[in-house]
């Protein structure tokens, strides 16, 4: 019983979470866990997400450098040059 009540508690929304966090007063430290690992999962996904927006904006920022070194005659600029 008591991990069904877990397992709820894990795929609940948050109304949810609330309403089984009051109801089972002697699980409430499990409750807490797993908001502890549910808030830890989303900043590392935060994370993550910004470092590739990050990457993906200094590549387009690279490859717009790169195309306009392309349209410049290569007596101004070495074909083996990259922007980073």
């Amino acid at each position: 019983m008591m991990g069904e009540i877990l397992k709820q508690y894990t795929e609940a929304r948050i109304n949810e979470r609330l309403h089984l966090f009051l109801q089972f007063p002697d699980l409430r430290r499990s409750f807490q866990e797993i908001d502890r690992k549910d808030l830890a999962f989303r900043k590392e996904f935060m994370s993550l997400r910004e470092e590739c927006t990050k990457k993906s904006l200094i590549e387009q920022a690279c490859c717009s450098k790169n195309n306009f070194l392309k349209s410049l005659p290569t007596s101004l600029w070495s074909p083996t040059q990259s922007c980073l």
